[in-house]
């Protein structure tokens, strides 16, 4: 038996197991199978595609009709009436359906001529079992006009085509005339069987072509199903075709049964959640109907790199430049093929369509590259929108009636649908909203359909006002109106318009009220009744799922699948692509860091990111092969055996300080982990994508187990879950190093490869997922309704949207994108039903917003709450069981340091922050790391001269000693500062020798001896707070000191420790906050702990102006109030980057 075509390119697992077991069990049986076999009737219009027809020589024709159902789904049978259960329909006929499609047949068979050919038809239900059938409903409608699970056997297969009744009233020659008029190829093919016949228009004939255009316009509500199907003339009987524009009116459509036979894709693979969709969002009927290997998104990314290496094969730069704008590249490729341009031959594209006209030229040769790399692939494949206009234009013949709804704008390829489709001699209806009233709001919908309003019909009708309250009725019917409001009235009830402070209040408020909304016993909305709209759904979410978390409800909003790639655990997938180049590893700091805080590594290496973090900018920013992590590796060992020495108390402020032998065990254990996984990944040569995600995902669950935390490794089950698809695909060979770059592009791509052009993220389903709060863009939630609707971040900057050119291209227009912006934020609007909640932020992270200019329009009919509530914290009850107890501070001791009482008359907060963690007190970024390395030389330089001369010395001699040491320790600073720059080290060793001169100068001067000490004394007094309690004030002398015979050291090296500067004596006006007075510059805080330090050092009793200062400082700190005292001084701070994310 043939088969056509050989393997169905639907990849549906259950409808090719049926197919499969037809091709292994009837083998050797003479004869054709043919699916989806188009039935047309006498107008040349497609009316059944049966799915599966058996010609078999000499006996009956077979239909089989594939029904993808479990028992499970079949609720009751009545009659010929199937009542479903847990099924995208709520009814199915399938024995009428297929005696339907078996007298249409016989119809289609007599007008070719082939008249009196008997046809028989079977139902098949491969996932259902006879046992099953028998238990559940006995013999009610099975007989022997079902095939069950079992009889697919190919023993069974044989005895039933053998039941089959011989035919012997055709004779060959009339066989043979089947066999032509069914055909021998695939109806996809390019050179398959056409039905001709078909009613066309003259193609040149624009306005005859227009007048098969209906345009449907309605003023509110959407038309229900029944609603277009009276109106439109639509019904089960007569084929027709609906598209629409966005995946959430899929949803709804398919839902309500709208669609034509031709548009259901089965999936009757046992873990479908559907096991038969109507294909009605636009790229998917067409990929559907093309059912022809087609290029993913990611293997088009990976042939246009290839493109770009051949193109700029002699141009790094440039190679560079179109690798950054590969994806704005693809979508250029992609518009070019929906026009049907190529830009070596065509017109269709001049010089003044492009940002410079060099770029034409490379797009010439970009897209003559991006073919012949297809072509070197294989497998013949095409991309989408090549395949769709090769489709449209030699293959596709239209059913009588096509619809179209939500299409608020049209691209190349839909625009050029609709001409087709009209030209063929369809029927097109265009189904969208419009309010004469509403000119303004509508005027972008004019826009995109203006080329068929000469000659198209335009039909209106009214439907009800989507809002159920008096001022959201007035507001989605006045907004954009010549209407004058008559007042604006409080924002409240159905509208609420809020200004918010920040953007994180913004959201919080967001996510309070959807909380309360659906734990009010009274309020019966549930989560898939509620929508959240924002310009930016993708970095939204995990704002919102942040604050649903601290609240206790983490699941409330979902994470689409391929957006885990960017937890933790798939950043840690992610870098093992991008880390390993074709001589080895090429890993740097900022990729370690990632790698470690995976958990993949094991929880201790995860908690080790935190002093790994602090040690980076010291040690490892030059680090990228696995020699130099190991080389860094083994010089902090050394510098940790080595302990302090003579830097004192400088040693405590470097990060090194805290590194311990289990860090260096785990880091190198790291170095050496990856090393292995990538030469396993990279050495692996080209492959589909399915084998490099089973090859990287095997791998990483083959680390320890032991270690592997339990969050990881589910977070690890859901991104296997999430490439199943991936997985399975024949794709284009590549390579680990392109494969790396799919993976990356597929955070910015649709689970189904269509990008994100209507808002809505996958997994963030309105509808599909009912526990779930929809997360979705403007265009998304266009057409469609819900109970409440939460529009968020409306600010001049985001709403409207910004506009230009989009790279490489040169056309826009601002007029219409102006008209395109009114339309989105009104389409929002116009979706609420019961509650509108518009709101924006005055500041985020980055910049300040005013609100925007559509929420002025808004103000006429509501006020604003100018300055919204910061919303209630969450409740104790929700956090305290899952966040761990906090550090506490001792803020009550006997003993303090003066360096401490001097950090809190600066900044509270930092003393607050240093108490917390070790960490907190060292210097750990590159900036801060360069001036204390001037220190640590500086303290390097004392103690060699300390060591290779002690005692005292004349100033000139000194002097000598000091310009020697400097070359002298240079390489053991350089080693423990590896991490900073080498223009950085120019600095540093400039400002060093200027010190060493200044010094040398001031002992010149003052003409006597001198000499390095070590000053290992602690000094201190008892100071009492009040009548019963008093307190050790102490200052740590753990420093070299430079010390002639005057009072003071010239030098000590522990200022550096503790301040990195001295400050400038800039006029200053102390601080106020409450009673406690605090300093505003470095200088004062610097000179203030020196003084107090010479004081502490005399045996005399401490003045009591003094002693009142310290007294004060003391009982302030002992109240626990640390606030934030900012300035000059923060750029000084160990803690400055952590102080700037955290509240006082």
């Amino acid at each position: 038996m043939k088969f056509y075509p050989t393997s169905l390119y639907d990849a549906n697992a259950g409808e090719d197991a049926v197919w499969t077991a037809l091709q292994v069990g009837l083998e050797a049986v003479l004869g054709g199978a043919y699916y989806r076999l188009p039935i047309t009737g006498s107008d040349g219009f497609t009316r059944y595609e049966p799915d599966i027809l058996l010609v078999l020589p000499f006996r009956r024709l077979l239909i089989l009709e594939c029904k993808g159902c479990r028992i499970a789904n079949i609720d009751a049978i009545n009659g010929s009436v199937w009542q479903m259960a847990g099924w995208y329909r709520t009814q199915e006929q399938p024995h009428s359906q297929a005696r339907t499609q078996m007298f249409a047949l016989k119809d289609m068979l007599r007008d070719r001529g082939i008249a009196g050919m008997p046809v028989e038809y079977l139902v098949a239900l491969p996932f259902v079992s006879r046992k099953e059938w028998q238990e559940r409903f006995g013999g009610l409608a099975a007989g022997d006009s079902i095939l069950f699970t079992e009889d697919l056997a190919p023993e069974a297969l044989i005895r039933r085509i053998e039941a089959i009744q011989t035919h012997d009233m055709v004779d060959e020659a009339s066989w043979g005339r089947l066999s032509e008029v069914l055909g021998s190829s695939d109806r996809w093919s390019s050179g398959g069987a056409r039905v001709q016949g078909s009613p066309t228009v003259n193609p040149d004939d624009r306005t005859a072509i227009a007048r098969r255009v209906t345009i449907l316009r309605y003023t509110g509500t959407p038309p229900s199903a029944q609603q277009l199907c009276s109106t439109i003339g639509i019904g089960l009987e007569a084929p027709y075709t609906y598209l629409v524009a966005t995946a959430a009116l899929e949803r709804r459509r398919s839902a309500e049964a709208l669609g034509g036979q031709h548009q259901v894709r089965k999936n009757l693979r046992s873990d479908a959640e559907q096991t038969e969709e109507v294909q009605l969002l636009f790229s998917k009927a067409l990929r559907h109907f093309i059912s022809r290997p087609i290029l993913s998104r990611s293997e088009e990314r990976v042939l246009i790199r290839r493109a770009i290496r051949e193109v700029a094969e002699h141009d790094a730069y440039a190679a560079e430049q179109l690798r950054h704008d590969v994806f704005a590249w693809r979508d250029v490729l992609a518009e070019l093929e929906e026009a049907g341009i190529d830009l070596a031959v065509s017109s269709g594209s001049t010089n003044h369509d492009w940002a410079d006209p060099a770029l034409r030229d490379l797009a010439v040769r970009l897209q003559a590259s991006f073919r012949r790399q297809r072509q070197n692939a294989g497998r013949r494949r095409e991309t989408f929108e090549g395949a769709a206009r090769h489709y449209l234009d030699h293959v596709y013949e239209p059913t009588p009636t096509v619809v179209m709804e939500g299409f608020t704008r049209l691209t190349p390829l839909q625009r050029h649908f609709i001409w087709r489709c009209a030209e063929k001699g369809a029927r097109v209806w265009v189904v969208q909203p419009y309010r004469s009233e509403q000119s303004r709001g509508f005027a972008a919908l004019d826009d995109t359909y203006k080329d068929f309003l000469n000659g198209a019909t335009i039909l209106d009708i009214r439907t009800d006002p989507v809002g159920q309250g008096n001022m959201l009725v007035q507001l989605q019917q006045g907004l954009f109106s010549n209407q004058v409001p008559a007042g604006a009235n409080p924002s409240n009830g159905s509208v609420r318009v809020d200004r918010f402070e920040h953007r994180n209040d913004e959201v919080a408020a967001c996510v309070e009220r959807i909380l309360a909304a659906l734990s009010d016993p009274d309020d019966s909305r549930l989560p898939k009744d509620i929508a959240v709209v924002c310009s930016d759904p993708q970095g939204t979410v995990p704002l919102l799922r942040e604050e649903a978390e601290v609240r206790g409800k983490p699941d409330l909003f979902s994470v689409p699948p391929r957006q885990l790639l960017l937890t933790p655990v798939g950043r840690f997938a992610l870098t093992l692509y991008e880390v390993w180049e074709s001589d080895g590893l090429d890993l740097d700091a900022e990729q370690f860091a990632t790698l470690l805080a995976s958990g993949w590594l094991g929880a201790a290496a995860q908690r080790s990111i935190e002093p790994f973090t602090a040690i980076a900018a010291q040690q490892f920013l030059s680090c990228r092969t696995a020699r130099d992590w190991l080389e860094a590796f083994g010089r902090l060992e050394l510098q940790r055996k080595a302990g302090p020495g003579l830097l004192g108390s400088l040693y405590a402020r470097l990060p090194s300080s805290l590194i311990e032998d289990t860090h260096l065990r785990l880091w190198r254990e790291t170095i050496h982990t990856v090393v292995r996984l990538c030469r396993k990944l990279f050495q692996s040569g080209e492959k589909p994508i399915g084998d490099h995600i089973a090859l990287l995902l095997d791998e990483i669950e083959r680390l320890d187990p032991d270690r592997i935390l339990l969050a990881e490794r589910e977070v690890l089950t859901s991104i296997r879950d999430a490439f199943a698809d991936l997985a399975s695909a024949n794709s284009v060979l590549m390579d680990a190093g392109e494969f790396g770059q799919v993976l990356n592009g597929l955070i910015r791509e649709r689970a189904d490869g269509t990008g994100i052009s209507d808002g809505e993220l996958p997994g963030s389903q309105a509808g599909k997922q009912p526990d779930r709060i929809w997360v979705v863009g403007p265009e998304g939630i266009d057409n469609v309704t819900c109970h409440t609707v939460f529009f968020l971040g409306l600010d001049d900057r985001n709403m409207p949207a910004s506009g230009g050119p989009r790279w490489p291209r040169a056309e826009w227009n601002l007029e219409e994108h102006i008209k395109r912006e009114r339309y989105r934020f009104l389409a929002v609007l116009r979706a609420a039903e019961h509650r509108l909640y518009l709101s924006y932020a005055g500041r985020d992270w980055e910049q300040t917003y005013r609100a925007s200019l559509y929420l002025d329009m808004v103000g006429s009919f509501v006020r604003t709450n100018v300055v919204a509530p910061r919303p209630s914290p969450p409740s104790q009850e929700v956090v305290t069981a899952d966040l761990p107890a906090r550090h506490h501070i001792s803020v009550h001791r006997s003993r303090y340091d003066i360096a401490e009482i001097a950090i809190f008359k600066l900044c509270p907060y930092r003393f607050k922050l240093e108490a917390l963690t070790n960490w907190a007190r060292c210097y750990s970024n590159s900036w801060q790391l360069a001036w204390i390395a001037r220190g640590v030389w500086i303290a390097e330089i004392f103690a060699h001269v300390h060591a290779v001369a002690p005692g005292r010395h004349a100033p000139i001699e000194m002097s000598e000693l000091l310009q020697t040491a400097v070359a002298a320790t240079k390489c053991a600073v350089v080693d423990r500062f590896r991490g900073l720059h080498p223009l950085t080290w120019i600095s540093v060793e400039r400002d060093v020798r200027q010190s060493v001169v200044w010094l040398a100068n001031k002992m010149i001067q003052r003409g006597a001896e001198c000499g390095i000490t070590s000053s290992t004394n602690s000094f201190s007094k008892e100071l009492s707070i009040d009548s019963e309690r008093t307190v050790i004030i102490e200052a740590s002398a753990d420093f070299l000191e430079l010390r002639g015979t005057w009072a003071n050291p010239l030098w000590e090296t522990n200022r550096r420790a503790v301040w990195l500067q001295y400050g400038r004596r800039d006029v200053g006006i102390p601080a106020q906050q409450g009673e406690l007075s605090l300093f505003t510059r470095l200088y004062d805080a610097v000179s203030w702990w020196g003084d107090m330090s010479f004081h502490l050092s005399r045996t005399a009793k401490m003045e009591v102006s003094k002693a009142d200062e310290l007294r004060e400082a003391v009982r302030h700190i002992q109240a626990g109030a640390f606030p934030k005292n900012p300035g000059d001084h923060c750029r000084y701070c160990p803690v400055h980057d952590t102080c700037m994310g955290l509240l006082p």
